[in-house]
């Protein structure tokens, strides 16, 4: 065989490999399909989404798997080496019987330096239905990150007359199910948005802070498991006010959290700042429900927002959680700017403001021409802290 890789496109398939694989997207599974021989025929967008693919005629399509495997950057860069040979002693004998009963020499259709490699494997007696096994991954996003357990499992296609005409194999991470509910209970489209920032690059966008103020006191009043249930349901519902405006939870710190609405995901920036206010507006009807309805003194929000222009943002993912932060100048303003905020209000930027185009303006009930603003500086609730950091920005109060 000519070690020589030769890019092809993708293949045709005919069913009932078509079907499956229709069905498999439509469910956004990892999988890939190979054929009676074992060539790879089909790639998932979603295992192509996992693997960082831009160009798919790099997988090795209409290449035999194995050989695939072992010669495409795509494949060797995402397995660890003890990842490659665990998938090589999981399904060699498997393949091999494959091979086997269909009369192709093994050794012939890999070349070396597989074919040295057959002697050592035991193939298996019979063709199985199923086989399964697991293989270490690695981010080729940022190979410093340490890898983690993907399991698989292999499975054959027959056709009518009951004979094999091909395998799907199916990748899920190494996960318990009760894990996997916890993400399931969270905002699929926020993890969409949030997984595109696995590679730390500029942005531009809105910037959100807020803080509960007064929550020493309710805390104080009421039992601590009534607290705990009252502050969750609070985070849950501020939480869902930025995901339903496009944007991204940040970090929750004590009493406070930070959001980002991103240009790119929204679409412009004017819709980008006009969703950062939507959210503020729904954070503070959360609160007021939240504590309205449990305890006679409410708690109420300091909110600020800001315009981010140069925000460098990415995932941290420090080994017991998952965050998105972002660096940059603006990101502190933003903070400072909430610090001045009183309890109950939202305080914006000019450069924000000025970011929305009259018909967002409009949607949101601000009239720009008549806004005036006032340096952070001059507040007499801004910090020494706020002044220093942020004084000369020119603020708002909205609502």
């Amino acid at each position: 065989m000519n070690n020589d890789r030769v890019t092809m496109p993708k293949p045709a398939l005919s069913p009932p490999l078509s079907e499956w694989a229709e069905q498999l997207e439509r469910l956004q599974w990892a999988a890939l399909i190979a054929d009676a021989d074992w060539k790879l025929m089909w790639v998932s967008r979603s295992l192509q989404n996992f693997l960082r693919v831009d160009d798919t005629t790099d997988l090795g399509y209409g290449e035999n798997l194995a050989w695939a495997w072992s010669t495409s950057d795509i494949w060797r860069r995402s397995v660890t080496p003890e990842g490659q040979f665990q998938l090589f002693r999981d399904l060699a004998p498997l393949f091999i019987a494959a091979m086997r009963d269909r009369g192709i020499d093994v050794r012939e259709l890999l070349g070396e330096p597989f074919s040295s490699l057959v002697d050592q494997v035991e193939p298996a007696a019979d063709v199985p239905l199923v086989g399964s096994g697991f293989f270490e991954y690695t981010d080729p996003s940022d190979p410093e990150l340490p890898p983690y357990r993907v399991n698989y499992s292999v499975i054959r296609i027959n056709g009518d007359d009951g004979k094999p005409v091909g395998a799907l194999m199916i990748t899920f991470l190494d996960v318990n199910p009760n894990l996997s509910a916890l993400l399931v209970r969270g905002d699929q489209e926020m993890y969409r948005r949030m997984a595109k920032l696995v590679d730390p690059q500029p942005q531009q966008g809105a910037v959100l802070f807020c803080d509960l103020q007064g929550s020493g006191r309710v805390s104080r009043e009421l039992s601590s498991a009534a607290y705990f249930r009252m502050v969750r349901r609070l985070w849950t519902g501020i939480d869902a006010a930025i995901a339903g405006e496009c944007g991204i939870v940040g970090k929750h710190a004590g009493d406070g959290a930070s959001a980002f609405f991103l240009a790119e995901d929204l679409g412009s920036p004017s819709k980008a700042a006009a969703a950062a206010i939507r959210a503020a507006r729904r954070i503070h009807e959360t609160s007021a429900d939240v504590f309205g309805e449990t305890v006679q003194s409410g708690c109420l929000m300091r909110i600020g927002v800001h315009w981010g222009g140069s925000l460098y943002m990415g995932q941290l993912v420090p080994g017991g959680r998952l965050d998105v932060t972002a660096l940059g100048d603006e990101v502190n303003e933003a903070a400072r700017v909430e610090e001045s905020a009183t309890p109950g209000t939202t305080l914006v930027t000019k450069q924000l403001l000025e970011r929305l185009h009259a018909t967002d303006a409009d949607s949101l009930g601000l009239d720009l021409e008549k806004m005036r603003f006032t340096v952070l500086a001059d507040l007499a609730t801004a910090s020494e802290k706020a002044r220093r950091d942020a004084g000369l920005l020119a603020v708002a109060l909205i609502d």
